[in-house]
């Protein structure tokens, strides 16, 4: 086994990890509400 293949798959598995949580908080906004309630924000007002 190459000395290189524990790094080589370290950065692919971080690259999956990211595109993974990427793609499940897509469409939420900072505080993990799901965007379509964003218009609510600052009117003191719960969906």
């Amino acid at each position: 086994m190459s000395i290189w293949m524990l790094p080589a798959a370290a950065i692919v598995g971080a690259a999956f990890l990211i595109g993974l949580g990427l793609y499940l908080t897509d469409g939420y906004d900072d505080q993990g509400e799901p965007l379509e309630y964003s218009h609510h924000q600052g009117e003191g007002d719960q969906p």
